[in-house]
């Protein structure tokens, strides 16, 4: 199946922010804009603010900073390599944790689809995960595929039940009141079937023993308690766990050992969507 353009933008200042994403004609990323200038208006240090598109989650997603330690932090431009054939071609910018971890993204096209590299730096020997927290313009008769994986877990501490996690991907975007979070452990690549088209994304390891998954967060008007909304996140993780330290493996990087991956994201036409 031919593919689509695929394109993204994002916000340096703002912690790396995704401002978008487009591929087959239409933006992909949700905005939650009666939050924007709250967005817009954070700092070092500061809470989250839910207002959708993507944000860069690293060195974790919930404990013990919540949704990380970057997303609040201005990133910088790195400058291309002297002689890099493809320099002209991809942007890279970085940002730094006061733990000591550093970031590095690249984005950059290759054919039709839009891929980031990611490298973490590191001065101490040090675990981490990484979550690309995409919140998505999605339907009711929306459909997650995921590829093979091992299995779903759930982070509200109920019961496994790997029929559910089945039944909520088959139904993404429609269902009872609800606000659910479990990840695809060992997942490296999902598919979002929505309104004649597929957004492909995959994780690619480009390290030795980095730990895949897709954290999945199902909001549908259950959360938050004082004012809920509707709101769909599809999320490409290195690592199994969401907290520091976590029961579940994590990636690790070290000086002189760092830890590299790739996210590639294609569309494709899905006419039985």
């Amino acid at each position: 199946m031919n593919t689509l353009p695929v394109s993204a933008a994002f916000s340096p200042e703002l912690g790396g922010r995704w401002t978008s994403l487009r591929g087959g004609g239409r933006e992909w990323l949700w905005h939650n804009e009666p939050l924007r200038e709250a967005r817009e208006a954070v700092r070092p240090g500061a809470a989250f603010v839910d207002a959708g598109g993507g944000e860069e989650c690293f060195p974790c997603l919930r404990s013990p900073y919540d949704h990380g330690d970057v997303f609040n932090r201005p990133w910088r431009r790195v400058p291309p390599q002297p002689g890099c054939v493809a320099s002209g071609q991809s942007v890279t910018e970085s940002v730094a944790t006061p733990q000591g971890l550093n970031l590095q993204r690249s984005y950059l096209r290759e054919g039709n689809d839009a891929v980031l590299r990611y490298q973490v730096d590191a001065a101490a020997p040090a675990d981490f995960s990484h979550h690309a927290h995409l919140l998505l313009d999605l339907s009711p008769s929306t459909r997650l595929i995921p590829g093979p994986y091992r299995r779903s877990h759930f982070w509200d501490g109920e019961q496994e039940d790997p029929a559910v996690s089945e039944q909520m991907m088959s139904r993404l975007g429609d269902g009872p009141t609800s606000a659910r979070c479990f990840s695809l452990f060992g997942c490296s690549q999902v598919r979002i079937v929505d309104r004649g088209l597929s957004l492909v994304l995959t994780l690619e390891p480009l390290s030795h023993g980095l730990p895949t998954s897709f954290v999945v967060w199902r909001n549908l008007n259950g959360w938050p308690e004082y004012s809920p909304y509707r709101s769909i996140g599809i999320e490409p993780s290195i690592g199994w766990g969401v907290d520091l330290p976590s029961d579940f493996p994590l990636a690790h990087a070290a000086p002189g050992n760092h830890a590299r991956w790739s996210l590639r994201i294609s569309c494709e036409e899905a006419p039985d969507a």
